[in-house]
């Protein structure tokens, strides 16, 4: 549980890292000004602010007393609104409650905004993989202790030496750059350059259904994905596809209280009805349509023979095509507009290879 100062940042402002712990790790021995993990995160923050060359907005939770629930408000305006997440892993984070809320309602929200590779593990001491929360499990993190796992010092303990603890120095140095690499990343690819921000997504091509399309198309189903800020295209472009005699899945927000695995293993099994997926690029963050390429890879990749994806580039730019290269994605461009039409040879090469049942009697 992140202890908690509402600590001067407005409440409603995007923060680059919220720090995640579990009370008990932050206590502070007699003698010494603040727990370990204040220490660790004003020290991390100085890193930070050089290597940004910016001030940068760490948060974290001082003033909530051991075993008290994260507030509504807390889990909204502070979790939710973090570009990175800093998870101080021990015993207690494991078995804690409350820090398990706090990582997956980021992990949610992160999903939500097709972010990825946004939290950040230290290790006070060492845990067992299994013991740690399942979203944490296949994320290797920075250790903050010295020695053998079964005699474990804790570096920097009590607090830490600006002329000695050199090794603790230099883990906290490989915090920061992580970290800097990653908000840098995502102000890339998150925050559209301006010419991006004043087109509108192409309109929607009108192009009757040809009887022919329909049975092509027939006992076929699309994975239609997009991030919110191309709904209003996914909903026309599922539309025509529908027409055509296509069942047609689309990504759903998360519902009110449903976890980050929840979010995954409902894609992961919608997924696993489809024949085929369909990438809408317009709008939507460039990691947000990787992720779900990955995700339908291990879906069905390895047992689909031949192209069961298609890229609908909705940019108008020259080369806006989606940034992955791969023998089972297949690029189309729609800068002047969607028609079913445009899909035909996609929709045949999923029936050439066996995708939908009864297929050699319309190929």
């Amino acid at each position: 549980m992140s202890e908690g100062n509402e600590g001067g940042h407005d409440q409603g402002e995007t923060l680059d890292l919220f720090v995640s712990y579990a009370h008990n790790d932050n206590g502070v021995p007699r003698g010494v000004a603040r727990g370990w993990v204040t220490a660790l995160k004003d020290n991390l923050e100085i890193v930070l602010n050089r290597k940004l060359a910016r001030g940068s907005r760490l948060w974290m939770d001082h003033q909530l007393p051991p075993n008290h629930p994260v507030s509504k408000m807390l889990r909204e305006k502070r979790v939710s609104r973090s570009r990175a997440l800093l998870t101080v892993v021990s015993p207690s984070y494991c078995y804690s409650e409350w820090c398990r809320i706090e990582l997956d309602d980021f992990l949610a929200a992160a999903l939500a905004r097709g972010q990825e590779n946004a939290v950040f593990p230290v290790e006070m001491e060492p845990v067992d993989r299994l013991v740690r929360p399942p979203a944490l499990q296949d994320l290797k993190p920075i250790p903050f202790w010295e020695g053998k796992p079964e005699s474990a010092l804790l570096s920097g303990f009590p607090e830490p030496d600006p002329k000695g603890h050199a090794w603790y120095w230099s883990q906290v140095n490989a915090l920061a750059q992580a970290i800097a690499d990653h908000l840098k990343l995502e102000s890339l690819q998150y925050r559209l350059p301006p010419q991006a921000r004043q087109y509108a997504p192409p309109m929607i091509a009108t192009a009757p259904v040809q009887p022919a399309d329909t049975v092509i198309a027939e006992d076929l189903s699309l994975y239609l994905h997009a991030a919110p800020e191309d709904q209003p295209s996914v909903e026309r472009i599922a539309g025509h596809l529908e027409q055509s005699g296509l069942t047609v899945y689309m990504t759903p927000p998360p519902s009110k209280g449903q976890t980050y695995l929840d979010c995954l293993q409902a894609q992961q099994y919608m997924l696993g009805q489809c024949d085929g997926l369909l990438l809408v690029n317009g709008l939507s963050p460039v990691n947000n349509l990787q992720a779900a390429f990955m995700m339908a890879q291990r879906a069905f990749g390895v047992r689909r023979p031949g192209v069961w994806g298609a890229a609908l580039n909705l940019r108008p730019a020259a080369g806006a095509q989606v940034h992955m290269r791969s023998p089972k994605l297949m690029q189309v461009d729609c800068s002047d507009g969607f028609s079913v039409a445009q899909l035909m040879p996609f929709l045949r090469g999923l029936r050439a290879n066996g995708a939908a049942p009864g297929l050699a009697s319309h190929v």
